[in-house]
């Protein structure tokens, strides 16, 4: 896992392998600028760190998830233990089920 912590409002990312399919996903999180924090899940297509990052923007999951940096912080890690302990369809059905 590695994790791109700002610890501010810019935002909070996270690479994250799911063992259950052998894929990696980028887990984001950031503050909408007409209001409340989104949280975005894309899977990792091309990953050269320090490099190139591509993911697929086609299937992400993308949902508001706080008002506040402290629960969107919260979330996004409780998140990032979902997707490297379940499956895709676990922590999907899980999430729009909030």
């Amino acid at each position: 896992m590695e994790r791109i912590y700002n610890g501010n409002s810019e935002g909070i990312s996270t690479k994250i392998n799911c063992p259950q399919n052998g894929k990696k996903y980028l887990i984001s999180s950031a503050q909408d600028p007409r209001g409340p924090w989104q949280l975005a899940i894309f899977e990792v297509l091309i990953d050269i760190p320090s490099i190139r990052l591509e993911v697929d923007l086609n299937k992400p999951y993308v949902g508001p998830i706080s008002k506040t940096f402290k629960d969107a912080e919260m979330i996004h890690f409780k998140v990032e233990k979902m997707v490297q302990n379940s499956s895709p369809e676990a922590w999907l059905f899980t999430m729009h089920n909030w």
